[in-house]
């Protein structure tokens, strides 16, 4: 049987500039879905809008 693979932790050894707003530091989305591509090509993501 096929171990599944943990996304999480690959993504999570990528070292990525960050930035800091309010005390809190982070990663752009923009930068965070261009190192996810990289790596998983065949990646897609999904808009769930609603009428609010």
């Amino acid at each position: 049987m096929e171990e599944k693979k943990n996304y999480f932790t690959e993504l999570n050894k990528i070292n990525c500039e960050t930035s800091e707003k309010n005390k809190l530091t982070y990663i752009s989305w923009s930068d965070a879905w261009t190192e996810v591509k990289k790596m998983y090509p065949e990646s897609t993501y999904t808009i769930y809008e609603n009428e609010e």
